[in-house]
């Protein structure tokens, strides 16, 4: 058995490889372990705000795409679990909170087979308490049985599942539009803060299409009363805006207050067309004239690159402004080059990397040969006031790898292969990386923004691939 911390993971077995389902021992580290109900649900649980109020962040837990294409109507379904956050270490098991026995609630669709992807939007409503989106993962299939996409507002909450259709029918949420084409599309909805500066959270809705084509990404403004936004409505000016998209998939990313006006700003990931694999990182500044005058800010160009990602919202560099992580996704570099842009009022549009000495630095990194890899930014680890950037690299199966490069302002590139102890760390150096599998993110579950999330969907504490999630409590701190 594996003992995290006081209390003990049951039901361990032998995983498909990942070093994140230990051998017997002690988790020496503070923390808790977060454990899928049932093999292939490869649990994830991602950082989603503090829904409940309690003052802790929780985690809201991705269940596995269906492998059908066919959805019983007459099955419904857990298709998602809220997890409180909390400061002791005794595991959850997500089949007791999907059975009602505390720790969180789950969240049920009408169809089982139906696959929902959650995330954290911040607090829209304005009542103090965060609230979630759930939105379709699947394209290709007749979403029609699934119930809608809703929001699911936060509040003071108990052990009771909840039901998305009631959420969409007004009952502790509200229902947002269906994708324009129900069988082909996806509707996809990111957080990305108070755009219009009114106190309210806003959300960024992007109807993402299946074959190649172009994205429509829309903007639904927070309030207090909030009417359910339509394509049509925000379309139109009400209640928020459409934003002008090239063709290509769309990525909408909160970007914090690049340009210092204290009004947060929005970051798109624009994809390539046919032809054309250039791709750009597009910054609209936030505005209280937002929904009716046309936005202002500018663009970044990346050339060759094949897969643009984008993370922004940390202030990097220190002067007070945050800033920008972007990456090009090529093979070529191994990582992809990846490039630190500082946030600037003045800053204008860009080629990546030709333009960018004097306005930030690249992070080089070694060659790999398959995997996915993630950027994100990480709270001050170093005690140096300034935010980290993490890189990891997940391969299923197999343990993964990470780094963390320090925030810094000079404009020197930083290796990661050797990364020099001044610069920042490999994360599987220090006792965390035993555990990884997926870097997922920091949040303060337990109290502390230092508080890391590593994730591995490939572990088998019940059954092959149900997934299990590792919370350290106030990790790599200095």
């Amino acid at each position: 058995m594996l003992v995290a911390c006081g209390g003990v993971v049951p039901g361990e077995t032998e995983s498909s490889g990942s070093s994140t389902t230990s051998p017997e021992g002690e988790l020496d580290l503070p923390g808790f372990v977060i454990d899928g109900a049932k093999g292939s649900d490869r649990a994830v649980a991602y950082p989603c705000g503090d829904v409940n109020g309690d003052g802790l962040e929780d985690l809201v837990v991705n269940l596995s795409e269906p492998s059908s294409e066919t959805i019983d109507p007459e099955e419904a379904g857990v298709v998602g679990v809220v997890v409180y956050g909390k400061v002791d270490h005794e595991p959850i098991e997500l089949a007791e909170v999907e059975a009602g026995m505390g720790g969180g609630r789950a969240i049920i669709a009408p169809s089982a087979g139906c696959s929902y992807a959650f995330v954290g939007l911040g607090d829209v409503d304005g009542d103090g308490f965060d609230d979630l989106a759930a939105s379709y993962a699947m394209a290709g299939v007749d979403k029609t049985a699934c119930g809608g996409a809703s929001v699911i507002l936060g509040g003071p909450m108990g052990t009771d599942a909840i039901e998305l259709v009631a959420a969409a029918a007004g009952e502790g949420g509200f229902a947002l539009p269906e994708p324009i084409n129900v069988y082909d599309d996806n509707l996809a909805v990111a957080r990305i803060g108070d755009l219009n500066g009114d106190g309210f959270d806003d959300l960024g809705l992007v109807n993402s299409t299946w074959y190649m084509g172009a994205d429509e990404l829309f903007i639904a403004f927070g309030g207090d009363s909030i009417v359910p936004p339509t394509f049509e409505a925000l379309s139109l000016g009400e209640g928020g805006r459409a934003l002008d998209s090239p063709l290509g998939p769309v990525d909408a990313v909160r970007g914090g207050d690049i340009n210092g006006d204290g009004i947060d700003d929005l970051v798109i990931a624009h994809g390539g067309s046919p032809g054309n694999i250039s791709q750009e990182v597009r910054v609209i500044f936030g505005s209280a004239e937002l929904a009716t005058v046309e936005p202002t800010g500018f663009t970044l160009q990346v050339a060759d690159g094949l897969e643009v990602d984008v993370a922004a919202g940390g202030d990097i560099d220190g002067d007070g402004l945050d800033d920008l992580v972007i990456s090009d996704g090529s093979r070529h570099d191994g990582l992809g080059g990846t490039y630190v842009v500082f946030g600037d009022a003045e800053r204008t549009d860009m080629l990546l990397p030709d333009e960018l000495p004097g306005a930030g630095f690249i992070i080089a990194a070694p060659p790999v040969e398959s995997g996915g890899v993630r950027r994100l930014l990480a709270p001050d680890l170093s005690g140096n006031g300034r935010a980290e950037i993490a890189i990891g690299h997940d391969l299923s199966g197999e343990p993964g790898e990470a780094w963390i490069v320090f925030g810094k302002g000079d404009g020197e590139t930083i290796a990661l292969d050797p990364l020099v102890d001044s610069a920042g760390y490999r994360l599987s150096a220090r006792s965390e990386g035993e555990y990884l599998g997926r870097l997922v993110g920091w949040a303060a579950i337990g109290g502390d923004p230092r508080d890391l999330i590593i994730a591995d969907p490939d572990a088998a504490p019940n059954g092959p691939g149900s997934g299990r999630t590792y919370v350290f409590f106030k990790a790599l701190a200095p």
